[in-house]
């Protein structure tokens, strides 16, 4: 996953993360990164999904809003298992409405198919 900042080329921090499950039953991990140089907020999806014919890696980058940013983390921090995919708290679903209905903000940063 990206470490620098797309706007100024600066290192990012993970600000949280937390553990979803993928449509497919694999682990889709999401970070909020923060740039300290500009002060840029990014949500971050990492999928690596096992499928019959293979295995996918898809990764891609929201842009997001400070106020956007600020959300998603106090969504985030109220998660008591971030690192459970299973969890039934609502920061889980609230991720993962997040993601889905801003589809057409993803930047993909990788989208691999290897085929067994």
């Amino acid at each position: 996953m990206s470490g620098e900042c797309p706007v100024c080329g600066q290192k990012m921090k993970i600000m949280s993360g937390i553990t979803n499950e993928h449509i497919t039953g694999d682990e889709k991990d999401l970070f909020v990164k923060k740039c300290s140089h500009c002060g840029s907020y990014y949500l971050f999806v990492f999928i690596e999904a096992k499928l019959s014919s293979g295995e996918n890696i898809f990764s891609f980058r929201i842009d997001l809003e400070e106020s956007e940013a600020k959300n998603l983390l106090d969504v985030m921090e109220k998660c008591p298992e971030k690192a459970y995919k299973r969890c039934t708290c609502p920061a889980h679903k609230i991720l993962d409405q997040f993601d889905y209905s801003n589809k057409d903000r993803r930047v993909i940063l990788k989208d691999e198919m290897d085929y067994w």
